[in-house]
């Protein structure tokens, strides 16, 4: 513990530096980016028509929770992040003076934008910025941007529909030729016709079984057509009519200044105190132990690993006659030097 003591004794002012230095910081960063303007939207989502995603869905997630996932998603996106800052005029400004815009309105948003579901039909879309202005255009830009991605994404969910519908209806009407082709054989082989197959049916069994597998087929022939009509009327109208049952705007963007509790810029500051304390206590243990220095008798089999054999005491008597000494040995070789020099 004395050659901790030692150490703080000669490099205080090095072991302060963490502790001040870091406090100082945090305090700065807080004052500087603690506070600024939050703008925030809520829209409300709803299933849009073109899109028949229920099978897909989770039962446990509301649809709200699957936008605000769709939203967090694309803003992954580093295209995405850019078309929503160079839709807003005073940040495509800035964009401009960037050496790398993408990366940075991504790093951005990706910080600064918080989306969450409001319960099962309500989204909030929030960004923090200095500029109330800046703030409210982009989380307009947000909802554009996500509006034109659902509309692209609703017209292929059409295209993959009708495609899905396409290759059903080809299977079940194979299947009712098959079954038609069974009906209409057996009604030959046992003399059954169009007028007397309703009296047949209650006392065959055989027949009211292919009777009504060919209905069944019928009826999924006919249900599939019309699911193919219905998508190829929805692919056929415009993006605003089909997504009309879209995104709502429920509240208009607003900004809000927004600052640092006072509770919460101690606990930073804390934290920071904290840490340059532990900095500290390291920096002060890795310069105890690169001090190699012999202060006491103790010292030398600690660093050494070798017994004392012997302590000289230290005497302040024996240094003062020696520096005396040592006066009178640099007078006489002055004396000496000079009267060298006068011969």
């Amino acid at each position: 513990m004395l050659r901790y003591a030692h150490t703080v004794s000669r490099f205080w002012w090095l072991l302060l530096i963490p502790i001040l230095a870091l406090p100082v910081a945090e305090y700065w960063h807080l004052r500087s980016t603690g506070s600024g303007y939050s703008a925030g939207m809520n829209i409300y989502v709803q299933q849009t028509a073109i899109s028949d995603t229920t099978a897909n869905n989770p039962s446990w997630l509301s649809l709200a929770q699957i936008e605000a996932a769709d939203i967090t998603q694309w803003l992954q996106s580093p295209t995405f992040c850019l078309d929503v800052a160079e839709s807003s005029p005073l940040y495509a400004r800035q964009l401009v003076l960037l050496a790398d815009p993408k990366g940075s309105a991504t790093a951005d948003l990706q910080q600064h934008v918080l989306v969450t579901a409001q319960g099962n039909n309500m989204v909030s879309i929030s960004y923090t910025s200095k500029n109330p202005t800046l703030a409210m255009q982009v989380v307009k830009g947000i909802l554009d941007k996500a509006t034109a991605n659902a509309q692209v994404s609703n017209g292929r969910v059409g295209a993959l529909n009708k495609a899905y519908y396409q290759a059903r209806l080809y299977n079940a009407e194979a299947t009712e030729r098959q079954s038609a082709q069974k009906l209409s054989a057996y009604m030959q082989e046992h003399g059954v016709t169009a007028t007397n197959i309703q009296e047949l049916l209650t006392s065959d069994l055989t027949l009211a079984m292919l009777y009504d597998q060919d209905r069944n087929d019928q009826q999924t022939v006919a249900t599939l057509r019309q699911q193919i009509d219905a998508t190829v009327a929805l692919n056929s109208l415009p993006a605003s009519l089909v997504n009309q049952n879209g995104y709502f705007v429920a509240d208009q963007p607003s900004a809000s200044l927004v600052k640092m509790t006072r509770k919460k810029e101690l606990f930073s500051v804390g934290i920071a105190v904290l840490l340059g304390l532990l900095l500290a206590g390291a920096l002060l243990v890795m310069l105890t132990a690169m001090d190699r220095t012999f202060r006491r008798p103790v010292d030398v089999p600690l660093l050494l690993d070798v017994p004392v054999l012997a302590v000289v005491p230290y005497s302040s008597a024996l240094k003062r006659a020696d520096r005396q000494q040592r006066k009178l040995e640099s007078v006489h070789d002055a004396k000496t030097s000079s009267g060298a020099r006068a011969s």
